[in-house]
């Protein structure tokens, strides 16, 4: 069976969070889904396992970025510093639940993913030999307090 090089997908990243262009990805971008499930047994199965039910869904997004200033930005707020202020917040609430779009460089596909928050751990490469990058993960998860979202994470072609 022949194949087309042409459906091959090879293009470059940007990355916009709650509306704000974060700028082009360095190598791809990482999207990897998580499933937990529960696994329903009983005595009369002899703890054979008789039922698994999905409980929840995590997407994780690992991406690189080019341009510094808005990841740090982004990771440490508009002082770009780290405090003592990080401890004890919810980092789950509401109101850090934002939109992270993926949109191909020169293609039609746009990843979607609702709900995301920044991970603020985060790798800093200060290199002197090349171009800096900074990497960031973000995490959107679905389950028993928000499976009446509709989309979790989404795949659609630019009109």
């Amino acid at each position: 069976m022949d194949y087309n090089v042409e459906n091959f997908c090879d293009k470059p990243c940007s990355v916009t969070y709650d509306g704000t262009l974060l700028g082009g990805t360095e190598d791809a971008v990482n999207i990897t889904r998580e499933n937990k499930y529960l696994e329903v047994t009983c005595n009369q199965a002899q703890g054979t396992t008789v039922g698994k039910k999905l409980i929840e869904i995590k997407m994780i997004i690992k991406a690189k970025f080019k341009e510094i200033t808005p990841a740090l930005t982004l990771l440490l707020g508009a002082q770009k510093s780290i405090t003592g202020a990080e401890i004890g917040a919810d980092v789950l609430a509401a109101a850090n639940k934002k939109t992270l779009v993926l949109s191909e460089i020169g293609g039609d596909r746009i990843h979607t993913v609702n709900n995301a928050v920044v991970e603020k751990a985060f790798n800093y490469d200060i290199d002197g030999t090349k171009n800096h990058g900074i990497e960031i993960t973000f995490e959107a998860v679905l389950n028993n307090t928000n499976a009446a979202e509709d989309v979790l994470y989404a795949v659609t072609n630019a009109v």
